[in-house]
């Protein structure tokens, strides 16, 4: 749309302000006010090829019915336009331009108004019939300048079917979704309360009681965050907590940088909590952050006794839940994370030469001889421990799996690390897989088979998508008996 249209409206509602108060009838309506309005869009009255009036729209023996103007494009009707007066009530006549619309085949643009407000029409939901609410609406009451970018696509020189109809479409799927959303603020449906509580951690039955209980806490939940978006305080603090995401990765890189590391392949994964800084390969995480309102948390992929080593004093330490060679560190501000280079350092060192931490192992990792097992696995050393010789030979096959071409082999615990689930999840899925005997439900995505080597069960890196798939399955309610 140029500048030039918006002005001529600008204008035309002066002079529409000016005239509304000495018509009270159809025929002045027209003549004053609709008439110079089709002028201004291109299509001139004394034109019998740009508008006819009277037009004839009626079905079989009905005859008689006429439009009061039908609007053509090379000769041929293309919107059909039903004139009252300033001071009718458009609803009250919409049911008369339907019976019009339905007459005319070529026709797909309706149009009613009187003169203030222009209501267009068309046959999105079913062909050839009129749909019952207009997809337009433009007043001169009150009009943006994004209503004139609309109303602009209806004069004569740009016209264009497809455009306009695909406008339409778009318009009136605006239109409901905004009905529909403000329904579900006045009153969350039950299917909308349950969609939202899918991923809760904490699994709750969602029976009527439930859904009661928590319909209150939606509306009020949607309420205040829309109140947050109008207000901007929802922009600023996405804004502010993007910053710090990438404010980490750079402290993290010049870190890195300056111990003369190789940065090439550093990237990192935005994820909920956890925003994730890897090396080459997304499961190569040495690092990762969880920005929360009062702290920082630091997860470092070096073993609890190794950090114990080479921290200053002063921080809070504590050994990962999910992971036992991931060790988490508290925070206050991002400043503070140039206190861990050295630690940043190891961690990323781990990645190709793994710590060794014989001097502060647990029985349980010890064999007869007092040695730790250790075998490479793409993203880093796994420890298992080595209960006898009987050992050396599944070591030696992993290794073997290890190197051949294609994606590395992760261990229970990195898939849980990957997905952000805890092992235990991963066992129970793997166990129903195996009650299934592999043969999954319908729609199922299925679940990977891991290889056993030893006493360790490992999944192969591309297995992370099936499983992920898997668990979107059982998020979606298609759990068949999972769930109990």
């Amino acid at each position: 749309m140029n500048n030039s249209f918006y002005d001529d409206l600008l204008r035309f509602k002066k002079r529409v302000s000016l005239e509304k108060e000495r018509i009270n009838n159809e025929e002045d309506t027209k003549n004053t006010l609709i008439l110079p309005f089709m002028r201004m869009l291109g299509f001139n009255m004394s034109n019998f090829n740009d508008i006819r009036s009277e037009y004839d729209a009626y079905l079989g023996e009905r005859k008689g019915k006429k439009a009061d103007y039908a609007i053509l494009i090379n000769n041929i009707p293309i919107m059909l336009l039903e004139a009252k007066s300033v001071a009718s009530v458009l609803s009250n006549h919409e049911a008369q331009l339907r019976g019009y619309f339905h007459a005319v085949d070529s026709v797909k643009i309706g149009i009613i108004t009187n003169g203030l407000e222009y209501r267009f029409f068309s046959d999105i939901d079913t062909s050839n019939k009129m749909d019952l609410i207009p997809f337009f609406i433009f007043s001169f009451d009150a009009f943006t300048e994004m209503d004139a970018n609309v109303l602009s696509l209806f004069r004569k020189n740009v016209f264009n079917e497809p455009t306009i109809r695909k406008k339409a479409e778009d318009l009136l799927s605006a239109i409901r979704t905004r009905k529909e959303l403000l329904a579900l603020l006045e009153e969350p449906s039950d299917d909308f309360i349950k969609l939202l509580v899918a991923d809760f951690p904490k699994k709750i039955f969602m029976n009527k009681a439930a859904l009661d209980n928590l319909r209150p806490i939606v509306k009020d939940t949607i309420g205040s965050v829309l109140s947050e978006i109008k207000s901007g305080k929802m922009d600023s603090v996405e804004d502010k907590m993007a910053s710090m995401k990438m404010q980490a990765y750079s402290i993290v890189k010049t870190i890195l940088q300056q111990a003369k590391k190789d940065v090439s392949d550093l990237d990192f994964k935005d994820g909920k909590p956890w925003f994730k800084v890897y090396k080459g390969k997304g499961t190569k995480i040495f690092v990762r952050f969880d920005f929360q309102k009062s702290a920082i948390k630091v997860g470092v992929f070096l073993p609890y006794q190794t950090v114990q080593q080479h921290i200053k004093k002063g921080f809070e330490i504590k050994q990962s839940d999910i992971k036992s060679t991931e060790t988490i560190i508290k925070l206050n501000s991002l400043d503070e994370i140039q206190s861990l280079s050295k630690l940043i350092v190891l961690a990323y060192d781990n990645l190709v030469e793994p710590i060794n931490n014989n001097d502060h192992s647990s029985n349980a990792d010890v064999n007869k001889s007092g040695r730790k097992s250790k075998f490479i696995i793409e993203g880093g050393f796994q420890n298992v421990p080595l209960q006898d010789k009987q050992l050396e030979k599944p070591r030696t096959q992993f290794n073997s799996l290890a190197e051949e071409g294609g994606s590395g082999y992760l261990s229970t615990e990195e898939i849980a690390i990957a997905i952000e689930k805890s092992p235990l999840t991963i066992a129970r899925w793997l166990r129903k897989a195996r009650q299934w005997n592999w043969e999954f439900p319908e729609g199922c995505p299925g679940f990977p088979q891991p290889k056993k080597i030893g006493r360790k069960l490992f999944f192969e890196e591309k297995d992370i998508t099936m499983i992920k798939k898997f668990e979107e399955w059982i998020v979606l309610g298609r759990k068949g008996n999972l769930a109990k």
